[in-house]
């Protein structure tokens, strides 16, 4: 019952083996290290993982109470159909293609653009703090109230209704900001403001952190700090050779994932109680850490495994054909919107909305929409998509460039796991709002008014 998923490991080890490669690391590689742990090893390991009663984890919560023999082959045979075809189209994608996605933002003329936008975008995040702690009573009562949020299924959560709430959506600017400081500094492209330029990535950095704490989670801050390391290996070129920035970002992905949980809680909570609650815990084996990392991959298999069981109720990419009306104010639309597959998923998965979003992965969105043909049409355009971005990593002559490459690479990296536009758009709303005002920057040459 196993073989589709021991064929698609094969398959993934030996495409990364014999492909031609610009870099130890690219886009491609963290798709295929995406789709191996998620549709080889954790296939593999969960039958394990859900027998063993000394070990609990949010896993046991939602799985499939029974998975078959028959459903899990079939995982294995759409897992690796999608692979197939995702593969052909990168293969098939001429190499000439390129994304020019980043050329407008760090041209020889667009230095002071980028910084004024840098200074811009963290100025709104400050702001946008500033009045957020007035209005929680101060820095501690803030930090606590909107970081216990991320574990809605604790007690004691007090949910903010201030007038003001709305501002916490500018505060993910202070990461883009940070992305275009770092870059301006480590290319010294303003030696005359070398200082300033320093202090204002350090307090950039320092407000990234802190607000992936109050919203984004372990998930946000692992791909936060590995954008920064991932950006000057690629502008060091090292290919076939791993390089020590390359094994910190492993290092830290696994720490994150393991213990970031662990860590969060005793920030939020009473730091004695948290701590003890961490250190008795009985999943603290080296075999459970093991299980707890492979616990945050293990949604698209088990979510195939349920996709799997609707097999003629498909919805057509509604949510992507109507997708700018979901931004738009129900009060102005006189339509009634359609549920997104996200939403969908999650009736599936969870049966209700009180456990929050379960978003679709590569597989359970093409399942949800069109069945296998949806599957197809997925995989193909995303293979079109990653060959042209990767393409682009022979352009990258600056960590300027580097580090709006590395962070986009990141996110259309964990595509195959987070397969939904809705998906795309809002939790990194900050990057494509920050190119979006260095598109503008340029277009009106704001470093001549």
């Amino acid at each position: 019952m196993w073989i589709p998923h021991i064929f698609l490991g094969l398959f993934i080890v030996i495409v990364e083996l014999t492909r031609k490669k610009y870099f130890l690391v690219d886009l491609l590689t963290i798709i295929n290290l995406v789709t191996f742990i998620s549709f080889v090893i954790v296939p593999l390991v969960l039958p394990t993982m859900l027998l063993d009663s000394n070990y609990s984890s949010s896993v046991d919560v939602w799985a499939p109470r029974e998975i078959t023999q028959e459903e899990n082959i079939q995982a294995g045979l759409l897992a690796f159909l999608f692979y197939s075809v995702f593969i052909t189209a990168f293969s098939l994608t001429s190499s000439k293609m390129k994304l020019r996605f980043f050329h407008f933002a760090f041209g020889p003329d667009n230095i002071k653009n980028a910084y004024r936008v840098g200074v811009l975008l963290l100025g709104f995040a400050v702001v946008a703090l500033s009045i957020l702690v007035i209005s929680e009573g101060g820095i501690s009562d803030f930090f606590k109230t909107r970081s216990r949020l991320y574990f809605s299924s604790d007690q004691n959560i007090r949910q903010g209704t201030s007038p003001v709430a709305f501002l916490s959506n500018f505060l993910p600017l202070s990461l883009f900001a940070s992305f275009l400081l770092w870059g301006i500094k480590k290319d010294s492209l303003l030696p005359q403001k070398k200082i300033l330029v320093s202090t204002l990535f350090y307090l950039a950095f320092f407000l990234s952190i802190l607000m992936c704490f109050t919203r984004g989670g372990r998930f946000l801050l692992f791909m936060y700090i590995a954008t920064f390391p991932l950006a000057s290996s690629v502008m060091q070129k090292k290919k076939g050779k791993v390089s020590g920035k390359i094994l910190l970002i492993a290092v830290a992905a696994v720490l994150i994932m393991i213990y970031g949980d662990a860590l969060f809680r005793m920030l939020v909570y009473d730091y004695d109680l948290a701590l003890g609650l961490a250190l008795n815990n009985p999943n603290n084996k080296s075999v459970y850490a093991f299980y707890t990392f492979l616990s945050n991959f293990a949604f698209p298999y088990l979510d195939t495994i349920r996709n799997i069981r609707y097999p003629y109720d498909h919805h057509f990419f509604e949510d992507l054909v109507l997708f700018p009306f979901y931004y738009v104010p129900r009060q102005l639309i006189f339509i009634d919107l359609p549920s997104t597959s996200t939403e969908i998923n999650t009736l599936r998965v969870h049966g209700s909305f009180d456990k929050g979003g379960m978003p679709t992965d590569i597989l359970s969105y093409g399942l949800i929409n069109a069945g296998v043909v949806g599957i197809v049409m997925c995989s193909f355009l995303f293979g079109l998509l990653v060959k042209t971005v990767n393409n682009f990593l022979t352009s990258i002559n600056s960590y300027s460039s580097a580090i709006l490459y590395s962070g986009f690479i990141i996110i259309v990296g964990f595509f195959v796991i987070y397969f939904d536009p809705h998906h795309f758009i809002r939790p990194y709303f900050y990057f494509w709002f920050g190119l979006g005002c260095l598109y503008v920057s340029r277009r009106f040459n704001w470093s001549n008014k």
